[in-house]
C-alpha cells in the first residue's frame, strides 16, 4: 500500500508486487538527465473507488503497467504528465489523461472511465481493445492512430493524426456526441467499422 510522493534524480521506480493506493500518489523521475522508467509489473488499485488519483512523470523513460489497474477498485485520475514508450493493460479510472508520451501509447487490455479520456502523443497511439468513456473521447497523435476495437461514449469522440487514421472492422464507434476526425492534422482517414 502505498500514498505520497516518490521523486528519484533519473532514477528508475519499479513495483514488483501488486499495488493499492491508500491516498494520492505522484510518481517524478525527472531531474537534469530528462526522466527514468516507471514500471507496475503487477495489479494497482484504489482504497475507495474513483477517489486514489495517480499521477507519473518519466520524462524520457519509459511508463509501464504489467497488469490491470483499477480491477477490483476503481482508481481516481490517472495523469501521466510524460514518458517515452507508454503500455497499459485494462485501466478501470475515473478520467484518463496522457499529456505527453514522446514515442508511442499501446492500450493492451479494456479501458472504462466514468469521465473524461485525453490522450496525447508525439508518436503512435495503437488501442487494441474497447474503450467506454462517461463523457467525452480526444486521441491526439503525432503519427500513426490505430483503433481495432469499439468505442463507445456518451459525449463526444475527437480523433486526429498526423500520418494517418485507422479504424478496423471491429472499431465501431457509439456516441452521444458529435464524432470528428482529422480536423486539426492531416493524416489520412482509412475506415470499415461503423
Amino acid at each position: 500500500a502505498t500514498a505520497g510522493e516518490i521523486d528519484t534524480v533519473d532514477a528508475a521506480v519499479t513495483f514488483h508486487r501488486a499495488v493499492t493506493l491508500t491516498g494520492n500518489v505522484a510518481i517524478d523521475t525527472v531531474d537534469v538527465g530528462g526522466g527514468a522508467t516507471v514500471e507496475f509489473k503487477a495489479a494497482v488499485d484504489g482504497t475507495t473507488a474513483a477517489t486514489e488519483d495517480l499521477q507519473i512523470t518519466a520524462g524520457t523513460g519509459d511508463v509501464t503497467f504489467g497488469g490491470d489497474v483499477g480491477g477490483t477498485t476503481r482508481l481516481g485520475d490517472l495523469l501521466v504528465v510524460s514518458g517515452d514508450e507508454q503500455s497499459y493493460q485494462a485501466l478501470t479510472v475515473d478520467t484518463l489523461e496522457i499529456q505527453d508520451a514522446t514515442t508511442s501509447v499501446t492500450f493492451n487490455g479494456d479501458v472504462n472511465a466514468t469521465g473524461t479520456i485525453d490522450v496525447n502523443s508525439s508518436g503512435s497511439i495503437l488501442q487494441k481493445e474497447q474503450v467506454t468513456a462517461g463523457t467525452n473521447l480526444d486521441y491526439d497523435a503525432g503519427t500513426t492512430l490505430e483503433i481495432q476495437k469499439a468505442i463507445s461514449v456518451s459525449g463526444t469522440v475527437d480523433l486526429d493524426a498526423t500520418t494517418s487514421i485507422t479504424i478496423l472492422e471491429d472499431g465501431d464507434i457509439t456516441a452521444g456526441g458529435a464524432v470528428t476526425l482529422g480536423a486539426v492534422k492531416t493524416g489520412t482517414v482509412a475506415t470499415a467499422g461503423e
